[in-house]
């Protein structure tokens, strides 16, 4: 049976969560070393599938007090299709605007989100930027820029702003 265990500040998963990195991708996309810093930070939380003892997934979340940014979600080839990836989105929280980008070429996981009445029941509003590094920034600048001709920008805006500005 699949457990869910949610956790904050407790790196000494780390080895677990990059098993499953490594498990789910070519070569992870994070260190080892970003990972235990990553769980050591006071606005990010994990969502652990637990098989047994055994961790075949997760959700990492970042929060503050307007929204939610998923940070990544893996789940082991073995127990992928299963409907795990829903019941780790389901540990969202349900008043906050939700953050989540997907790569274009992830097409299953775009096909799992934009389908799953579960995940969009969860959230009051799920961001899907279609990415190609370059092509996002610039189209959501310019999306933020005729969405806020008045100069007025939205708690959320700011948020996404402050992270995404280089």
């Amino acid at each position: 049976m699949i457990e869910i265990k949610r956790i904050q500040q407790q790196p000494d998963v780390a080895q677990a969560i990059y098993e499953v990195m490594t498990d789910v991708y070519p070569v992870s996309p994070w260190t080892l070393e970003q990972i235990q810093a990553d769980l050591s930070q006071d606005q990010t939380w994990y969502a652990l599938a637990y098989d047994g003892e055994e961790v075949i997934g997760f959700l990492a979340v970042q929060e503050n007090i307007f929204e939610a940014e998923v940070l990544q979600i893996a789940v082991k080839g073995a127990y992928q299709g299963q409907g795990i990836a829903s019941t780790l989105f389901a540990q969202l929280p349900t008043d906050k605007e939700i953050f989540l980008e997907v790569r274009k070429s992830n097409q299953r996981a775009l096909n799992s989100i934009v389908t799953s009445h579960h995940i969009m029941a969860r959230v009051h509003f799920l961001h899907i930027a279609i990415y190609s590094c370059q092509i996002l920034l610039l189209t959501l600048k310019e999306a933020l820029r005729f969405a806020h001709k008045d100069g007025h920008e939205s708690k959320t805006d700011k948020g996404w702003n402050n992270r995404h500005q280089g």
